[in-house]
């Protein structure tokens, strides 16, 4: 089979749409400005091998994704983490595959349906699920159904027939040098990849998101060590745990590791375009990655580097299981930043990833002897193998890893008024009187007290058996701040204006 690639300066920088129409060779792919194109595959992305081989197909770490023409049959390849997906929809006699949610259904004529409000609830089952099973469906307006496949290789064939196969993420690390090597390896390889001067569209240095948190000081070392980075971004403020704004600046970590440094204030996000809020439409809880916007001038045409979940597969405590489960989830943190990075042709290299399809593994060597002196007295707040990573890099103890943050937490819960007031007339129009009487307006920051609470709970009980049944089998979303609120539509809203911006 052959791609035939339009590129659209008007598209998103990295956004792509392929067509792959039923006993047809040649399948249409509309490409945005930095897409790299070959005759036989295209890539947004970089990965953990040689730019010029263009086998992104091999890799063990994508951040990013792409498409190989073969024989009989196309492959996609989605990232190689659970916060981005594909997105798959029959249409007519053909299927549709793009990295954008909002893409593929502005070209299926489609979008999300009014009458059904529990979208984010059948992505936050997908999180909490893992990806054993790489895929899993939602309902769209036009009474389709929307296949999303996350960590995995799609296959479509000439007779559209389209097959998940999951993504090897190699042998479990035996021990923390294990750990580290796996670690370093990816993160010299996929910023090499992504800087390679060779890059006919585009080419990007590694910039750190950092804070004097474990998991961003931990990747921030790497990357300065081993993966070319010479700059970093940090906000000067960030939530901790009684919802104040504090210092959580890694300035200090910056300075000792010879970075340049770019600080900003999580406000900021305020003063940008409501449409900014929109296309974080999986995002209305997880605040934190909305605020991170207010970054997106240092960030853009970079590959920016992340300590994204950390937490869930480096810590004393059990948050993960195997294929990415994280069955305590209730935010979907990190899963809202897709179309802002596409737009603004940014590459996300969340490292933390990179072993986290070994959590039994990462649990066994936290909790092992070995890593007793990187443990600093006790207490929830206790991660050995990033203390470490970063110690060992000259970090001093008492300079990270102190205190536990939130980002943007309880003091930028709420939606702007005018985000709100849009979202309130979209539900008056759209949403069907039946399913309107049931909804609260209730704020976001007044419920979020019990659904921080229940949180506590779905962690504590993960680690019993009972506890994992009931988590994995049980409707306990009672406590859960969308439950049966009318902010269960900010994602049909967010959606809708996001997919003006892929109108051809």
């Amino acid at each position: 089979m052959i791609f035939r690639f339009q590129r659209l300066e008007t598209l998103p920088k990295l956004a792509w749409c392929a067509r792959v129409r039923r006993r047809r060779s040649d399948v249409e792919v509309l490409v945005g400005p930095q897409v790299e194109t070959r005759a036989d595959a295209f890539i947004e992305g970089a990965w953990d091998g040689d730019y010029d081989a263009f086998s992104f197909h091999h890799a063990e770490t994508l951040c990013g994704s792409g498409g190989r023409a073969e024989a009989s049959s196309v492959s996609f390849h989605a990232p190689s983490h659970p916060l981005e997906r594909l997105h798959v929809l029959p249409v007519d006699d053909a299927v549709l595959v793009s990295n954008s949610l909002a893409f593929v259904l502005e070209q299926a004529g489609d979008g999300p349906d009014p009458a059904y409000p529990g979208y984010f609830f059948d992505f936050l089952a997908a999180a909490r699920r893992g990806f054993l099973d790489p895929t899993f469906r939602i309902p769209t307006l036009q009474g389709r159904e929307l296949q999303c496949v996350t960590d995995a290789v799609l296959q479509v064939d000439r007779n559209l027939t389209v097959q998940a196969t999951r993504r090897s993420h190699g042998p479990a690390p035996q021990d923390y040098a294990d750990v580290y090597r796996k670690l370093r390896e990816a993160v010299e390889k996929v910023c090499a990849n992504a800087a390679d001067p060779t890059r006919e569209r585009h080419v990007y240095p590694t910039v750190a998101q950092l804070s004097a948190g474990y998991d961003s000081t931990a990747v921030t070392t790497l990357v300065a060590r081993y993966g070319g980075c010479r700059r970093a971004v940090t906000f000067t403020g960030s939530s901790d745990v009684e919802g104040q704004m504090a210092d959580d600046s890694g300035a200090a970590t910056a300075a000792l590791l010879g970075l340049q440094l770019a600080q900003v204030d999580r406000r900021a996000f305020f003063d940008l375009p409501s449409l900014v809020e929109a296309e974080c439409f999986l995002g209305i809880i997880s605040r934190g990655d909305m605020t991170n916007l207010a970054a997106e001038d240092e960030l853009r045409g970079t590959l920016y580097t992340s300590g994204r979940n950390g937490e869930r597969y480096w810590f004393n405590d059990v948050q993960s299981g195997p294929g990415f489960e994280e069955a305590a989830d209730v935010n979907l943190g990190g899963w809202s930043g897709v179309d802002s990075r596409l737009r603004a042709g940014v590459l996300h290299f969340p490292v933390p990833f990179v072993v986290g399809a070994h959590p039994d593994a990462l649990r066994r060597i936290t909790s092992s002897k070995e890593m007793d002196p990187w443990r600093k007295g006790g207490g929830e707040y206790e991660r050995p193998i990033p203390r470490r990573i970063a110690e060992e890099a000259g970090v001093p103890r008492e300079s990270f890893g102190q205190r536990k943050f939130g980002g943007a937490g309880y003091a930028l819960r709420n939606l702007r008024p005018e985000t709100d007031q849009a979202l309130r007339d979209f539900v008056a129009s759209e949403a069907p009187e039946p399913i309107r009487r049931r909804l609260s307006y209730e704020s976001l920051h007044r419920r979020a007290l019990n659904h921080f609470r229940a949180y506590k709970i779905r962690k504590a009980i993960y680690p019993f058996a009972l506890g994992r049944y009931l988590l994995r089998n049980g409707s306990l979303d009672y406590f859960h701040m969308l439950h049966r609120s009318a902010y269960q539509y900010f994602f049909h809203w967010g959606l809708t204006q996001t997919q003006e911006r892929y109108r051809l």
